[in-house]
């Protein structure tokens, strides 16, 4: 096995271990163990030729806080992690916080797992950041690797802000895709005869800034299944497909799931190619009706699809765990075949009660407490904005304690107006607004760095803050 630390001679023994991810993985052959101790490390990470575990201290000790604290960091300029290794091997990433990764091409911001690879990613952070295909992870054809327990946060695309497959077939389990933002796409974008299988995952607040799909679309041929996938929050600001959106031959299969409170229409399609198909089962679909139907395609319910509110926890602070009294609650079903063949047999997922539940997670009694501590914020608060720098979309987000007039303006550094993007009353809670990179007048503005103004105020108090941000053409 290899170490490395942050400090020291290296040689890769336990007194004088490495002292840079690089140097390690060129050291080491198939069957290493590559172990990374806490540190920030900015450099671009390439498994290349060979099956070795690259992990965190996490792999010994379970502990969370190494995840947080062990960070590959892209620099802003590369993916910050390559898996290009031949078919047979399965090598694995345990337990980092990937970010500030900028894709270039077909590679990921975050990590970028070639064709045909069957990589292991389990217990990651991916934050933060870029590309253009793919902002958190970009997937290759005929690769099949596992995703599982990865958390996939505030990424930024052309297409696919979290996750981008192109003929590529991966299980994604126990993930969270959350607040990522692309053109198309906002959570996750698949061509070219995808076929993955989400599980237990959570698909929420994600947004399609230009056009379709504001948590998954699905295109050419793809045919993924959703079973106990939870999606909720996510946007096509400007056109449709709020959760789901399907064209040219995609096939979606949805089961034991959430579909709630997605903008501005739970599903769209698109008259392009082949007839497209979403069929949903044992599953809540806001507003669902026997006559739903989309564009190029048909939406097919088959046993129980529900229109109950799941009742989440605290939708409004992104807390889609269930209460106590959820009708989601035991109505999980373990095995769907449709046309004599077998799309979902898990009789070993793990769940409490008579069945599992539907969504992305069990009911959990002890998340009824924390969910009662929280409350609205408790001051003004401008939060950092992301991706930064970023193109072609920047989240800003803030929080307010008071019903307040805000103002949001952008200004760049000789201190002329660039754009006003809110002027208005907001009631107390948190906000996320985002800029696209155009000025008043819709154009888009040239790259550098420009300084984004907030202020609340009303009878009783006046906030004002700013923040940087680098727009990249």
């Amino acid at each position: 096995d290899q170490n490395i630390e942050n400090t020291g001679v290296a040689d890769g023994s336990e007194e004088l271990p490495f002292t840079s991810i690089g140097e390690a993985l060129t050291m080491s052959r198939s069957g290493h163990s590559v172990l990374i101790a806490p540190g920030h490390y900015t450099e671009a990470v390439n498994i290349s030729g060979k099956e070795i575990i690259l992990a965190s201290y996490y792999l010994l000790e379970s502990d969370p806080a190494f995840i947080e604290n062990t960070i590959i960091d892209g620099g802003g300029v590369r993916s910050a992690v390559i898996f290009d290794v031949e078919e047979e091997m399965m090598p694995s990433l345990i337990g980092f916080t990937i970010q500030n990764g900028k894709g270039a091409g077909y590679q990921g911001g975050g990590v970028t797992v070639n064709a045909n690879s069957k990589a292991i990613l389990s217990d990651l952070i991916i934050r933060n950041n870029s590309a253009t295909s793919g902002g958190a992870v970009q997937i290759g054809a005929n690769a099949t690797p596992i995703l599982q327990n990865i958390r996939i946060l505030e990424n930024s695309a052309q297409s696919g802000g979290g996750i981008y497959l192109s003929g590529a077939s991966p299980r994604i389990i126990s993930c969270e895709i959350v607040n990522n933002i692309a053109s198309n796409g906002g959570g996750v974008f698949m061509r070219s005869g995808s076929n993955p299988l989400f599980e237990r995952t959570l698909i929420a607040d994600n947004t399609a800034t230009l056009n379709y799909g504001g948590g998954v679309f699905i295109a050419y041929d793809s045919k993924p299944v959703f079973s106990y996938v939870t999606f909720a929050g996510n946007e096509a600001s400007q056109k449709s497909g709020g959760a789901l959106y399907l064209i040219a031959g995609a096939e979606a299969v949805l089961f034991n799931s959430i579909v709630w409170n997605n903008n501005p229409d739970a599903v769209a399609g698109g008259n392009v190619g082949e007839l497209s198909k979403l069929t949903i089962s044992n599953s809540i679909f806001e507003n669902y009706s026997d006559s739903l139907q989309i564009d190029n395609g048909e939406i097919l319910g088959i046993d129980s699809v529900w229109t109950a509110d799941p009742l989440f926890l605290n939708e409004a602070l992104g807390n889609y765990y269930l209460e106590e009294n959820s009708p989601a609650i035991d109505k999980g079903l373990t095995y769907l075949e449709i046309d004599n063949t077998a799309l979902y047999d898990n009789g070993s997922l793990p769940y409490d009660g008579v069945r599992p539940d539907l969504g992305a997670y069990e009911y959990d009694a002890t998340m009824l407490n924390i969910s009662s501590e929280i409350a609205l914020p408790s001051e003004f608060m401008m939060h950092s904005a992301y991706p930064n720098p970023f193109n072609p979309v920047i989240t800003i987000p803030f929080s307010i304690h008071l019903r307040a007039h805000v103002t949001l303006e952008i200004y760049n550094l000789k201190g002329q107006f660039i754009s006003r993007l809110l002027n208005t009353q907001l009631d107390a809670g948190y906000y996320k607004p985002v800029w696209n990179g155009t000025n008043h007048y819709q154009q888009t503005v040239s790259s550098g760095v420009y300084i984004l103004k907030l202020t609340a105020e009303n009878d009783s108090q006046l906030f004002q803050a700013s923040k940087k941000v680098v727009f990249l053409r």
